[in-house]
């Protein structure tokens, strides 16, 4: 997408976002079952629903560490396997992204709203203007899914940021 925008001078703005797991919010049922659509074998899934079910945490309070608590659903965010379960929730993000009028367009006339894998997302758009709204379509499809983008590994770049921030909108 970058190299056909700059090969043909065509406008272009990005949004690349990382994924913040809200803690214990994505349920594993639903990580099983969308994996199970996508032909993981069964033995994968198995291994993939142990490795979160035995999770415990400890909570550093004012008054000391908490008692381990068991995780009864959820990815718990920095563990080794929390981008991979949490696949099933950037699928509510790409689907709502995919009827955006927030696109790129390549030089063949085919249209990228964005794309995504694990935790790590690319969003596409002609300009700054829309990078506002596709912006505010992750964020809808994250009341949904449990992830968040997490500005602090966030950012976004486009053509046209001066003539967007001489706007009310910029």
């Amino acid at each position: 997408v970058c190299e056909d925008a700059n090969l043909h001078s065509s406008p272009f703005a990005r949004l690349t976002h990382d994924e913040t797991k809200f803690f214990n919010a994505i349920q594993r049922a639903a990580v099983d079952a969308i994996e199970e659509a996508r032909g993981v074998p069964e033995g994968a899934r198995a291994t993939l629903q142990a490795s979160l079910h035995f999770l415990h945490v400890r909570v550093s309070t004012r008054w000391g560490m908490s008692l381990p608590i068991h995780t009864e659903r959820g990815a718990l965010q920095g563990m080794g396997g929390a981008p991979e379960a949490s696949k099933p929730a950037q699928d509510v993000k790409l689907r709502i992204r995919d009827s955006s009028p927030a696109f790129f367009v390549t030089h063949y006339g085919r249209k990228v709203q964005g794309t995504a894998y694990a935790d790590d997302g690319r969003h596409y758009a002609r300009n700054a203007f829309e990078l506002r709204l596709a912006q505010s379509e992750l964020s809808e499809g994250g009341k949904f899914s449990g992830n968040s983008a997490n500005p602090a590994k966030s950012g976004g770049y486009a053509k046209n940021w001066e003539e967007y921030c001489a706007t009310p909108q910029g």
